[in-house]
């Protein structure tokens, strides 16, 4: 029998942030961080153990949804240093990404390979969060890959893999009783997407932007094109988080061996609207008051006011890759 004693540290994979506190998905927990200071972020608070390791978080008005393997949890965060849990779901298949629009939380799914026959590979799912002490799953649409990228407003949600040119789109606006997922133009080695209006944006695997007019949901057309220059160091990188603002976009960037390049400013071809405040799309990349928060292995703030952008603090977590056991030897 293998009994659980403890848990610490682990690899950010998501960062969402309300106030002063930035909520980072570290290993199997939501870990809250004072960041009043940027240049040395403070513990405030983390959750129990989570059903397993946590990949997305969104928080609303001290409620925080967290992606934990196939469960998501709401939990009460209120009081960050004592954070509590209001309800759970089981989703089955494992959740890849969350997003919220209103009183609808939309979860990206990923199907386990060892699924029996039969199953999708990926899918959209759609809960009721009105009351987060009860959590409801409304409904479901499957996808022939797993869900890697995700973007949502209170009426469509597109889904994007890195492996296919295609993008699904899906009509949200009753998401208790959701049509099927309708495949439409887009562009391989997407990792990062985000909706600004009308304007659908995906990041690429060659620290590139793609937009395409959505103002027909379905019927995608494109828009324009840019390119980051390549870093000094590293070279071109892959786009795993970004935010439009205005004729600007901060995108969050690791080369090919997953190594952080860092927050690149990148000039747009042309103005879109910002991200709202209040948009809660999980990322791996979040900006507030002219700071970013990447989260990216560890939790990393970054000034945004420049060009480029200078790291001002970091909370580091520790990943460990070896187990040694003590032995114990009879003779």
């Amino acid at each position: 029998t293998v009994k659980l004693l403890g848990q610490q540290w682990g690899r950010a994979e998501g960062v969402a942030v309300e106030g002063e506190v930035a909520y980072a998905v570290i290993g199997p927990r939501l870990v809250a961080l004072d960041v009043t200071d940027p240049t040395a972020p403070v513990l405030l608070g983390q959750s129990d153990i989570l059903p397993g390791l946590a990949a997305a978080v969104v928080v609303d008005s001290g409620v925080a949804y967290v992606a934990a393997a196939s469960v998501i949890v709401a939990l009460d965060v209120t009081d960050p240093t004592s954070m509590t849990v209001l309800s759970q779901v089981d989703m089955g298949p494992s959740v890849t990404q969350l997003a919220l629009a209103g009183d609808t939380l939309i979860a990206g799914l990923s199907v386990p390979a060892s699924a029996p026959p039969g199953f999708q590979p990926g899918g959209i799912s759609t809960l009721d969060v009105s009351t987060p002490g009860q959590l409801r799953l409304l409904d479901h649409a499957p996808l022939p890959w797993p869900v890697y990228a995700l973007a949502a407003d209170e009426n469509m949600v597109y889904a994007a893999h890195p492996t296919t040119t295609d993008f699904y789109a899906l009509d949200i606006s009753d998401p208790a009783d959701l049509p099927d997922a309708v495949a439409v133009p887009g562009i391989g080695l997407t990792y990062s997407l985000s909706l600004a209006g009308d304007v659908l944006v995906a990041g690429g695997g060659v620290s590139d932007f793609h937009a395409w007019d959505v103002s027909d949901p379905l019927q995608p057309q494109p828009l324009w094109e840019v390119q980051a220059p390549p870093d000094a160091a590293s070279g071109l990188g892959v786009v795993e988080g970004f935010v439009l603002a205005g004729e600007r976009a901060l995108l969050a960037a690791v080369d090919y061996n997953g190594n952080v390049i860092g927050v690149l400013p990148v000039a747009l071809p042309a103005a879109l609207p910002a991200d709202a405040p209040d948009d809660a799309t999980s990322s791996r990349l979040v900006v507030a008051d002219g700071r970013a928060f990447f989260a990216r292995g560890d939790l990393t703030v970054y000034d945004v006011a420049g060009a480029p952008a200078e790291p001002l603090g970091r909370y580091e977590s520790v990943s460990y890759t070896h187990l040694t056991l003590p032995t114990k030897r009879i003779v």
